[in-house]
């Protein structure tokens, strides 16, 4: 996002920490050009993300400019430095929750949440300049969670050129040979619990028999073990030649999963926005997600299925899917493209972002995309 509000006089400047024990050559910070990212070392307990040199780089570094923070996440370390930095150099704080406010995902962990919302987070979200979320039904449940600041809906963008020219669908069987000669339902997202997968081995249980020429290929780095679950459940279900786990996929790799795959499903539980369906829609293919996610525009493009958030509703999408020709859902594709063309360039969600920042910093009348109660 933050590539697209430069513009002359206005600089951005990424910083996070190092919690995961990376080395610092490993990361390809190619992907913030021209934006500097700064990575900073922890201290103490990482999982807090806990980075006294961070706190005291940034005092450095804001200390008399005309600047506000952007907070992004909640429930680790970086909320509590931010309330510091907010009373040490009086500056305005825009906080982007990216989801972790809605029901869902309050309730995962809850009790640390609470600790931590009692210690640091509660007044931080309270002391806000302005709060993000980037779709309405973030919106809905910040207010249900009881914020009162002011909140500025604006999506997440999609650079749609860099998916104009996927791989052949010869390079990319090359790439990637276990997707190929199947017709392949394809989930590319972080292989997390809340993302659905479980329900989805069960849905694809009977349609798999129904359409034994689909493969699903679950697609993406795995989170707190869950990859190992599923594989369990696959081998239960007795679906090992219906399912494939391609791991993380990054660079041609990811453009090949792209390419070989003729329909995307991301079942999710909760999801505050799901870049990986923009990306998916970019590339040309028709999506299938829940009402967990804010995607409703996808049936009124013509593009997709907005399945209610149970098993049922989703096997009903999904089967309706697996009936069409491939005609069918390449010209569902052409329309979801041409969707995101329209209405997530990065250019105007950069314009969106620039205005809230102006107002954030210089007053006056709110943008349009700003909920004031």
């Amino acid at each position: 996002m933050w590539q697209s509000v430069l513009r002359p006089g206005v600089s951005v400047t990424v910083h996070t920490v190092n919690n995961m024990g990376f080395d610092e050559q490993e990361g390809d910070y190619s992907i913030w050009e021209p934006v500097e990212c700064r990575l900073w070392p922890t201290q103490g307990i990482k999982v807090l993300g806990y980075s006294k040199t961070m706190r005291d780089g940034l005092l450095k570094e804001l200390g008399g400019k005309r600047a506000l923070i952007s907070q992004h996440g909640l429930w680790m370390y970086q909320g509590r430095m931010v309330n510091q930095l907010r009373e040490e150099l009086k500056l305005p704080v825009i906080i982007h929750p990216h989801g972790m406010l809605d029901p869902w995902a309050l309730s995962r962990s809850a009790w640390k949440k609470k600790v931590v919302g009692a210690l640091w987070e509660y007044e931080n979200l309270r002391r806000a300049t302005c709060l993000r979320v980037t779709a309405e039904s973030e919106l809905e449940s910040v207010r249900r969670f009881g914020s009162k600041v002011p909140v500025a809906v604006i999506p997440n963008g999609i650079d749609v050129s860099d998916y104009e020219r996927l791989p052949s669908r010869e390079e990319a069987a090359a790439l990637l040979p276990q997707l190929a000669g199947r017709r392949v339902l394809l989930f590319l997202s972080r292989v997390h619990p809340k993302k659905g997968l479980m329900r989805l081995l069960r849905i694809w249980k009977p349609l798999h028999t129904e359409h034994p020429e689909w493969l699903l290929a679950v697609c993406g780095p795995d989170e707190v073990g869950h990859t190992r679950e599923l594989e369990a459940a696959v081998e239960e279900l007795a679906l090992g030649g219906a399912v494939v786990f391609c791991g993380p996929l990054f660079g041609k790799e990811k453009l090949a999963a792209l390419s070989l795959a003729d329909l995307f499903i991301l079942p999710a539980f909760s999801e505050n926005f799901g870049v990986a369906i923009a990306e998916a829609l970019a590339a040309r293919l028709p999506v299938i997600t829940t009402k967990g996610a804010p995607w409703q525009g996808l049936e009124k493009n013509g593009c997709g299925w907005w399945a209610d958030n149970e098993e049922r509703a989703i096997e009903d999408a999904l089967r309706e899917a697996l009936h069409l020709s491939a005609g069918q859902l390449r010209d569902m594709g052409e329309r979801g493209r041409e969707w995101m063309r329209r209405d997530y360039d990065w250019d105007l969600i950069g314009r969106q972002m620039l205005s809230v920042t102006e107002w954030v910093l210089g007053g006056g009348a709110a943008p349009t995309c700003v909920s004031l109660n």
